[in-house]
């Protein structure tokens, strides 16, 4: 039987990251990112619990792919001023 997909973690929050990708990308540390958001641990660990920011845990530390959070913030000001250039 095929195993049952964990409910805390959503297939379409899945990332599959390849090894070349992991070996490249810049990492930020949970205190990186609370300086680069300007935001608190708890609004930071909201953000992760809620699957809105990519983190893995390597050990003890938990980092934050840098490259992919700079798209998500690209992404989301697009979305957000879609059509504004049209004028």
């Amino acid at each position: 039987m095929g195993k049952k997909p964990n409910p805390e973690y959503p297939q379409s929050a899945t990332l599959i990251m390849d090894a070349q990708m992991i070996a490249n990308e810049e990492w930020f540390t949970i205190n990186d990112a609370m300086k680069f958001f300007n935001i608190s641990r708890s609004s930071l660990y909201r953000l992760r619990i809620k699957n809105q920011l990519p983190s893995l845990q390597l050990g003890g530390t938990v980092v934050l792919p840098k490259s992919l959070i700079n798209k998500l913030l690209l992404d989301k000001t697009l979305s957000q001023n879609k059509g504004f250039f049209d004028k």
